[in-house]
This record gives structure tokens, C-alpha cells and sequence, in this order.
């Protein structure tokens, strides 16, 4: 009976799990608990915990809180593999907005972990994690900040300062203080995780990616232009190398470091304008070919697509922008002229007139980069004359 398909497919549970098969993973879960039931007269507490962690991927809360109550009949409550129920059933009854039996449920897993474990155990951290979620989702962002707090504490005790997921609360705090504009707190947060993230992986890798791109982020914002610069590069550095060049977080970063690079004045600005601008069109050219020759749908929503347009319609701006930085004040109201000319008579979607006005006011003010953006066209004009009229502040 050990050899029937049913066992192979019954053990496939977390595998369907990891591929977002979900509706598979449970009835995986389901055959493993009557399978081992059967066999060895038992109930299967890891494949019914995994029942209830589905449920509450697809927000079926009350199925999720009727299969976490039937765990813990299973383990008659005095279990260890209790707290897994109580932790469901806590995010189960938050989902349902019924936080006063969340609460409840969030006392119950911690007074299991202490009956079982002790004070000092990780699973603390994990409990406080939760919690604080649930807090957060629910705009509870100080009683988050209190959990955070608790869980940093049993991580640095328990694991220690350095430990890896004291890096992980240390983000988790940095983007719950991010949610509180409290960003002096959020910088400290994450520059702590980027160190641990960097003794441990390297600066190439994500979670230091992840990091070095908040604190790029903030110090931009606090005029710590230098700084913001280095841990911008260490961003697109590693995002670029791991995910491509095409990645919506390889972009991301190159953006930061091109919004950086203008505030600097620094005479790298259209090289990295120039260089985004590329990998949009490869990014372009990508999907276009899988849609060609492979037949495959990118799913690229509208919000996406129009976010990458208003990308490319920035860097022509930032290109007019910076290449007019130090143009005397009568050649820049020709530029804005210009932009008028173009937008109010002619209403074309074709950026190659941005290149053109270049031209008309003096060839010396040119550069070749520039005209890359002739060969591209939907460029709206509208908002690059919007922007050139905010930052040139020409009247």
C-alpha cells in the first residue's frame, strides 16, 4: 500500500506549495492526512498546519480558523505544534477584523512557546513578527512598533546582534518607521540590516540591494547627495548583476542614481540618462519578441506601462535639462519657446523635436548622446514641457 500513487502525490504537498499551486497543495494535504491516518493511526499535524496556511493565502478565514481548531484537537492543545494553530488563527481572526480574538490567540502561542521553550527561544521573534503584521495592516502602526520592538530584543538576546534575522527585523522596522515618516529612525533601521547583510552575503547580493536602496532613498531626500550616491551604485550594482538589466528593479535603481546624479550637477547625468534609456528600449524589445516569436503574454499592466513611458519622457526632460543647466537665460526661454511651438501647434507624439531644439538654439549646446531619442517615438511632449516650466522656472 506504501507504493500506491496516492503516497507520491500526497508527499507533493509543499513542492505544489512553492509553485502557487495551491489548489493542489491542498488536496495533497488532504490525501497525506488520510493517508497516514490509515497507516499509522495518526493525524498528520504538518500537513494540516499547511491547510490552514493556505487558507489564509486565499483570505478563506473561516475555513482557515475551522481547519487551525481541528489542529488543535489533534495536538490536544498541550502540543508544542500548537503554536502553529495559534499563529493562524491569530492572522484568521485579524483578517476578520476581530482583533480582540487575535490578541487572544497571540497570548496563547506565547504562553505555549514559554511552557514549552522558555523565555529565550526564536520562535518569539516569529510570534512579535506576526503580530506586528497584523498590526500594521490594520494602521496600528505604534502597537507594531511595540512588537518590532519585542522581537528585535529576542533576536539580539537569543541569536545576537549580528545574526541574520536580527537583519530581517531591523528592515521590518525600517519600513514600518518609513509608513510612520519618522525617516531618521527608518535610515538608522536599515543601515543596520545593510551591515549584517554584508558581512554575510557581500554587497552583491539582494537583501543588501535591498537595504542600500532605502538608505540611497532617505539620504537623497536629507541632502546626503555623496552618500546617497554610493549606496545608490551598490543598488543597481547588485540588482543588475542578479536580475538583469531589464529587471523593474534594475531600473529602479538607475533612476534613483540619475535623480541623484542631477542634484549633484554631476557630468555623468546624460551618460546614465543615455544608458537608462537603452535598457528601456531592450526592455521594449524583449517583451515585443516574446509576444512575436514565442507567443506569450507579458501580462504587463497599463499602470506598469505607463509608468516606463513617463520613465522615458523624464529622461528627455532630465537631458534638455541638464545640457541647459548653464545655457545664458535668452537661449533658455527660446528652449521653452520651442517646447511651446511644438505642444500648442503642431501636437505631435514624436520626440525627435525635442533633439531639434538643440539644434535651433546652438549646435555647441549638443551633444551626440542627445540624439539617440530621434529614434523612438510616443514621447509625450506634454510632460516634459510641464517639467522644463517647474524646474527652469522660466515665466
Amino acid at each position: 500500500m506504501r507504493n500506491l500513487p496516492v503516497h507520491n502525490f500526497s508527499n507533493k504537498y509543499k513542492d505544489y506549495r512553492a509553485q502557487g499551486q495551491n489548489e493542489l497543495a491542498l488536496n495533497a494535504c488532504k490525501a497525506k492526512i488520510h493517508y497516514v491516518k490509515l497507516l499509522e493511526g495518526v493525524h498528520d499535524l504538518d500537513a494540516q498546519g499547511e491547510i490552514s496556511e493556505l487558507l489564509i493565502e486565499e483570505e478563506m478565514y473561516e475555513e482557515a480558523i475551522e481547519q487551525a481548531k481541528i489542529g488543535l484537537e489533534a495536538c490536544e492543545h498541550e502540543n508544542s505544534s500548537a503554536i502553529k494553530f495559534y499563529c493562524v488563527l491569530m492572522r484568521a481572526y485579524q483578517g476578520l477584523d476581530q482583533t480582540k480574538d487575535a490578541q487572544t490567540y497571540f497570548d496563547k502561542a506565547l504562553s505555549c512557546l514559554v511552557h514549552h521553550w522558555g523565555q529565550l527561544h526564536p520562535l518569539h521573534s516569529t510570534i512579535y513578527n506576526i503580530m506586528a503584521f497584523l498590526m500594521i495592516e490594520s494602521k496600528s502602526l505604534v502597537e507594531a512598533e511595540y512588537c518590532y520592538k519585542s522581537s528585535l530584543s529576542c533576536c539580539s538576546k537569543v541569536l545576537g546582534p549580528n545574526h541574520i534575522q536580527t537583519a530581517e527585523v531591523y528592515m521590518d522596522f525600517g519600513r514600518l518607521y518609513l509608513k510612520m515618516h519618522s525617516k531618521y529612525e527608518a535610515l538608522v533601521n536599515f543601515q543596520a540590516a545593510y551591515f549584517i547583510y554584508q558581512s554575510y552575503f557581500g554587497k552583491q547580493s539582494i537583501p543588501c540591494a535591498n537595504s542600500a536602496f532605502h538608505i540611497a532613498t532617505i539620504m537623497e531626500d536629507q541632502k546626503r547627495l555623496e552618500s546617497a550616491a554610493e549606496y545608490a551604485q551598490i543598488a543597481s550594482d547588485a540588482y543588475t548583476k542578479i536580475n538583469g538589466q531589464i529587471s523593474d528593479l534594475s531600473i529602479s535603481s538607475l533612476w534613483l542614481i540619475i535623480s541623484i546624479s542631477y542634484a549633484l550637477q554631476s557630468n555623468k547625468t546624460n551618460e546614465h540618462c543615455n544608458q537608462l534609456y537603452d535598457i528601456l528600449l531592450k526592455r521594449d524589445e524583449h517583451y515585443r519578441e516574446l509576444e512575436e516569436k514565442e507567443g506569450l503574454e507579458t501580462n504587463e499592466d497599463e499602470e506598469t506601462k505607463e509608468r516606463i513611458d513617463h520613465i522615458k519622457e523624464y529622461l528627455v526632460a532630465t537631458v534638455i535639462l541638464n545640457s541647459s543647466r548653464n545655457l545664458e537665460e535668452d537661449k533658455r526661454r527660446n528652449l521653452k519657446s520651442y517646447c511651446t511651438l511644438v505642444i500648442n501647434e503642431e501636437e505631435k507624439e514624436n520626440d525627435a523635436e525635442v533633439s531639434q531644439a538643440f539644434h535651433h538654439l546652438n549646435d555647441e549646446d549638443t551633444t551626440n548622446g542627445n540624439y539617440r531619442y530621434k529614434k523612438t517615438t510616443g514621447i509625450y511632449l506634454h510632460s516634459i514641457f510641464n517639467l522644463l516650466q517647474e524646474l527652469l522656472q522660466v515665466t
